[in-house]
């Protein structure tokens, strides 16, 4: 390149000062929201229900099928331990809010979406457990469970005692 001296210094210092604007307006197009609008905190994560954990494993009694796996929600019952697992965003995770007994055969599982204003397009299996009132709920029989409180319904999950 010929020219005056501090040309290619001015070129270069254009080309970054473009391509880092080309990055801030690819991050700003995928998060689909305009400058106006006020953004969440990125790290909103719902307080966990007492007792209730986040499985870093499938639960008791699930096995995955071989190819697609069955998106619809699977409980169980292992060890006084309600397992739920419902597949979503690994990144904006369903975590358990509240558990409220209707009888000794359903209960309601209050659910809260983990995460900030843009989730990953994965699906992940997101089990969270739970500990059970032997006096209030049968552990021996089957157990109907209700998922409320996340912005797309979920079927009602049946937990089964395993072994």
């Amino acid at each position: 390149m010929t020219g005056r001296p501090g040309s290619r210094r001015v070129l270069r210092g254009v080309l970054c000062a473009g391509a880092a604007l080309a990055v801030g307006m690819v991050t700003q197009g995928c998060a689909g929201v305009s400058q106006s609008e006020s953004l969440p905190a990125a790290t909103s994560t719902p307080a966990l229900l007492d007792g209730s954990r986040v499985e870093p494993s499938l639960p008791p009694g699930m096995v995955l099928p071989s190819g697609e796996p069955d998106t619809t929600p699977f409980a169980s019952i292992s060890g006084g331990r309600l397992y739920v697992t419902i597949w979503g965003s690994s990144s904006c995770r369903a975590l358990p809010v509240a558990l409220k007994v209707e009888n000794k055969h359903e209960v309601d599982l209050g659910l809260r979406q983990s995460g900030g204003v843009t989730c990953t397009a994965d699906l992940a299996a997101n089990t969270v457990s739970l500990p059970l009132d032997p006096a209030a709920v049968d552990l021996t029989a089957p157990l109907t469970v209700h998922l409320s409180g996340l912005s797309s319904p979920l079927p009602d999950a049946t937990a089964r005692p395993v072994g």
